[in-house]
């Protein structure tokens, strides 16, 4: 089970492999959404899908013609597939008829896996398809497809002041002619006095900030603890490189241990700015960072996002929380 938010809202998604001997994973998923019921669907317009292996034959998505397929007992356990379904209020979102599953040995073709969601979930889904003609080698099940549109809010960027890429030679020369037009410095007897001096030398500031600091064109990819001694080192690596790949044949030229010192003084480099960035980080962290902080600090290493698919739990008789782990 996954849980995504979207539009203000939530959208669930249960991977479902169900036994062919039982429907003890459908009682499960039920108990599960009466107990989490807030968390499934806090809203009306929460959004859930079942998406899996279902091992169920019915008219409904089989074709109705393959009469092999219905049978007296394999009708009953569909029944009991399709009032989960009524319950849970989902529609099927694959075609009626669409094989997603073919007999290793007699290569009849049948609909086990399905793709169900609620009504207005399905204006959410771009696609969904199943590839009958990429099948996976000593596979019987075909690949579905499903592709959701979830978009997220994006934040516009807004351009900042790049003081790291400033010219300083530039910057001093225009704050000195700036400064040719301020009185001579006397003492500040009184607050007035003080008051003008510091909005004086503050609009001169600002002014050269404007005419001299460049604009940053900040992107979602970009590294806060990037420097611009890091871009000339990488420069520097790219170019040595080049020169050590063109003399492969002669392990002895210099070129090739220039090429290595400067990737070792590129890593070191990185390392450091990282590390100070952090310490920076750190020390002007508020309350709110800190809380983050701790969490990278105790987090397991990852990719940012989540490092497993949350796993479903559900309580037994004796009101005792248990891990559902198999289809018994």
């Amino acid at each position: 089970m996954g849980p995504h938010c979207i539009r203000n809202s939530i959208l669930t998604l249960f991977n479902i492999y169900v036994d062919c001997e039982n429907s003890n994973v459908l009682q499960a998923l039920q108990a599960f959404s009466c107990q989490h019921s807030h968390i499934i669907q806090p809203t009306d317009n929460a959004h859930i899908a079942w998406i899996g292996d279902f091992n169920r034959h019915h008219p409904y998505w089989d074709s109705d013609s393959d009469h092999r397929l219905f049978t007296p007992a394999g009708l009953h356990t569909a029944k009991l597939l399709i009032r989960h379904i009524a319950e849970w209020d989902l529609i099927m979102t694959l075609p009626v008829s669409m094989p997603t599953h073919e007999h290793l040995v007699t290569k009849k073709k049948s609909q086990l896996d399905n793709v169900f969601c609620t009504p207005h979930t399905a204006d959410l889904i771009l696609q969904c398809e199943v590839l009958l003609t990429d099948p996976k080698p000593g596979m019987d099940h075909f690949p579905i497809i499903t592709i959701f549109e979830l978009p997220l809010p994006c934040l516009a960027a807004v351009p900042r002041s790049d003081f790291r890429n400033t010219d300083w030679t530039a910057f001093s020369a225009e704050l000195r002619i700036q400064l040719t037009d301020f009185p001579p410095p006397e003492p500040l007897i009184n607050i007035p006095d003080l008051n003008a001096a510091c909005h004086n030398l503050t609009e001169a500031l600002q002014d050269v900030i404007n005419t001299t600091v460049p604009m940053s064109r900040p992107t979602p990819h970009s590294k806060h603890w990037w420097t611009k001694e890091l871009t000339q080192l990488h420069q520097t690596i790219t170019c040595l490189s080049r020169r050590a790949h063109r003399m492969t044949d002669f392990p002895d030229h210099h070129s090739h241990a220039d090429a290595k010192a400067a990737t070792v003084n590129y890593s070191t480099a990185t390392e450091k700015a990282r590390h100070q960035h952090w310490i920076e980080w750190l020390e002007s962290a508020k309350e709110p960072d800190i809380w983050t902080a701790n969490k990278y600090l105790n987090g397991t290493p990852s990719n940012a996002g989540l490092t497993r698919i949350p796993s479903l739990h559900c309580v037994d008789p004796n009101g005792q929380e248990t891990l559902v782990e198999s289809n018994e």
